[in-house]
């Protein structure tokens, strides 16, 4: 058969598959900003216009960093753009070339040695393997070499340059034209394939959940919280020949995340079994693939090493900068504390106080008028006037109390427990007694029993804080200093 670059058509196998088939949509809309003035200010990242923002040379080549490869694809129909100050967008940039220039150092080191790279890469093989069967089995059965022939002998005119290059556009052609066709058998030979592996589903559940009402998120949700403990740990997906076993709650869990524009199209049972089986799907599919030998395929190994690429610059920043390798000596500890005990306030003790309340909540809405805020901001006040005139405060506390107290007393609190009791609590001195706090459904009034002011530690208490934070110090130093000699090895240029 003649040698052809194959791209897989079938959309419906690539949502099986679990692998975005969509493209980007193409933007219309006009921007009459420069795109130079673009970065001076705060603007959306990415913008409509794919504009470069860096370039740098590989070997001979001339690599361009576009906005789309920094920010993502802006598709104003889905996306929210950030907001991005000059400084934000810069630094983010700045990222993305690194890691694109690690992920070419990456390819010469020993990095594509290492267990997290191949295991990645073999993940990734075993995904363009299952993409590739398609290829394999289903295209030839409609696209296949008599087919192009005959096309190409008909319509020769059309295709001007090489044989080989006009039988190659003849292909893609025809692919489109029988895109349907090779969609509808492709879905065919998946279930047929996956029906011989066992799979087997709940379609009385499924129905049962087909039937709820899907209009919002809220209403669907009405329905789903009602289903019993025994109905979500009933399988709704079965295939013991690949070891998967796939409950209700798991599909509850994936409709709940579904968004609100999609959501109806779940009615209808053949989409709750796509929101289940895509992992399924995919053992089958490598199990298939593997059978064939295309996990040695040539094509599908080169397009597996270009799919993993991206990772490539990751892997290698994780490989390069390990804390193992900048761990601090025991002096350089020290002299950190040393030198920043005093203004390092994580290596503090934070001031601390002994409170005891006496809390009311209140209810303007409750039948027992006793109950409303004026007549318990009343109340408080006459017992506030009465302890500070003397009376036992414990008396009160004990009497009035919020449940998850000691009978008022709540123990050694910060500035950032309790909401408003901590932020008061942290202004007083031993032994003050606060004015009425005012809560959005309850009053209190506290007491600092004691203090513990904050205060340095001693080192060994601090030892391992110290430690991490020498350790981030010594990795972005040496991440800096490894930025700027990439950015000259490769001759990074950055558009201003």
């Amino acid at each position: 058969m003649h040698k052809l670059k194959l791209i897989l058509p079938v959309a419906i196998l690539l949502v099986s598959l679990g692998f975005a088939a969509g493209q980007p949509k193409k933007q219309t809309t006009k921007q009459s900003v420069d795109p130079i003035e673009l970065l001076a200010r705060n603007i959306p990242s990415p913008g409509e216009k794919n504009i470069v923002l860096a370039t740098f040379l590989n070997g001979k080549d001339t690599v361009k960093v576009r906005e789309f490869d920094v920010f993502g694809v802006n598709r104003m129909d889905r996306t929210v753009p950030q907001m991005l100050s000059k400084s934000e967008r810069d630094k983010k940039i700045k990222e993305n070339v690194f890691y694109k220039l690690l992920s070419l150092e990456g390819e010469k080191s020993t990095t594509v040695s290492s267990e997290e790279y191949l295991s990645l890469l073999k993940r990734a093989t075993e995904r363009e393997a299952s993409l590739y069967l398609f290829e394999y089995l289903i295209v030839p059965r409609i696209v296949n070499q008599q087919a192009i022939d005959n096309y190409y002998k008909e319509h020769k005119d059309k295709f001007p340059g090489t044989k080989e290059s006009g039988k190659n556009k003849v292909f893609e052609l025809l692919k489109q034209e029988n895109a349907a066709r090779i969609a509808k058998i492709g879905s065919e030979w998946l279930d047929s394939t996956s029906a011989a592996y066992g799979l087997t589903y709940n379609d009385s559940l499924l129905k049962k959940i087909s039937g709820y009402n899907f209009i919002t998120q809220d209403i669907l949700a009405e329905s789903l919280n009602k289903l019993t403990e025994t109905e979500l740990s009933t399988p709704v997906l079965l295939c013991q020949k690949v070891g998967v076993t796939v409950n209700l709650r798991a599909l509850v869990k994936s409709l709940k995340e579904i968004p609100p524009y999609a959501l109806m199209q779940y009615r209808q049972i053949h989409k709750l079994k796509e929101l289940i089986n895509g992992t399924t799907h995919n053992l089958i599919l490598a199990s298939e693939a593997e059978k064939h030998g295309l996990l040695q395929n040539s094509e599908v190994v080169k397009r597996a090493k270009e799919f993993v690429k991206p990772n490539l610059g990751y892997i290698e920043d994780r490989i390069r900068f390990v804390d193992g390798n900048f761990i601090p000596t025991k002096k350089e500890m020290l002299d950190y504390f040393d030198k920043n005990n005093q203004t390092d306030k994580d290596l503090w003790c934070r001031r601390k106080m002994s409170t005891s309340e006496i809390f009311m909540p209140f209810d303007d809405a409750d039948a027992d008028s006793t109950n409303d805020k004026i007549r318990v901001a009343i109340e408080m006040e006459n017992i506030l006037q009465k302890v500070k005139s003397g009376e036992d405060f414990d008396k009160y506390a004990r009497l009035y109390h919020r449940k998850m107290s000691s009978f008022g007393f709540l123990d050694w609190i910060f500035k950032d427990n309790f909401g408003l009791v901590g932020e008061t609590a942290a202004k007083m001195q031993a032994g003050e007694i606060s004015e009425v706090i005012y809560h959005p459904i309850a009053m209190s009034i506290i007491k600092v029993e004691k203090v513990n002011e904050a205060r340095p530690y001693a080192f060994e208490y601090v030892e391992e804080i110290i430690k991490k934070k020498l350790v981030e110090q010594k990795k972005q130093a040496a991440r800096t200093k490894l930025q700027a000699e990439l950015n000259k090895k490769y001759r990074v240029k950055f558009i201003k």
